[in-house]
């Protein structure tokens, strides 16, 4: 297993160079309508997205991830996770209503962020338009419980266990909103709070929207 992970991360790094590269000429030669090359962008951003997932899978997979604790801001974490989205928000004409406590974490930025703006994306990629996504957090027996809520079609509770598993995805959700995806965030979710020391969980009702929440040790 040790082998087929360094074979992968060798293949995802080589990927990366000429996917930037790409990217690189393509924004420095603009067409004179930039909405030709939007679509070209858009593809080579989820490449690089997914690219990204397979890296920390692969790393976390094999124990090769180091854990970097530091003070983190949870206010101020989220505060930057959302403002990355901004212009997707806007074009979805949704609305963030974030309620967050003043947390202060002894985590992996790093790693914690990349949860964090997993369930964020999410929440954006299967919220209808004029949807709204609340992002909420409290302090539990276990941590601090950090949980985005979307305005979704939500998932039936049958398929709801198997969303941790790799390559599976709400297949309701899916059809219904027709977005790309590799099925990988909740179960890179999963190995993340794991290795943080926490525990990630889905509540849901077909129809009603989605809620994911990370317990996050304090």
């Amino acid at each position: 297993r040790e082998e087929n992970n360094l074979l992968i991360k060798s293949s995802l790094t080589t990927l990366k160079a000429p996917l930037a590269q790409l990217k690189a000429k393509l924004q420095t030669n603009l067409p004179s309508n930039p909405q030709v090359a939007k679509p070209a962008l858009e593809a080579i951003a989820q490449l690089e997205g997914l690219l990204n997932k397979f890296t920390i899978l692969s790393s976390l997979e094999s124990g090769s991830l180091r854990k970097l604790s530091q003070s983190v801001d949870l206010n101020q974490l989220v505060s930057e996770i959302t403002g990355h989205y901004a212009h997707v928000l806007q074009s979805k004409a949704l609305t963030v209503k974030a309620d967050i406590g003043r947390h202060q974490l002894n985590q992996d930025r790093l790693l914690l962020s990349f949860a964090v703006d997993s369930l964020l994306s999410n929440a954006i990629k299967y919220s209808p338009q004029g949807g709204q996504i609340i992002i909420s957090s409290h302090k539990g027996r276990h941590g601090i419980e950090i949980s985005v809520h979307d305005s979704g079609p939500g998932i039936d509770e049958a398929k709801q266990a198997e969303l941790f598993q790799p390559f599976s995805r709400a297949e309701n959700a899916a059809e219904n909103f027709n977005r790309p995806g590799a099925g990988l965030s909740l179960y890179l979710d999963k190995l993340v709070m794991h290795y943080l020391g926490g525990q990630v969980g889905v509540d849901s009702k077909s129809g009603h929207g989605t809620s994911v929440s990370l317990v996050v040790p304090a």
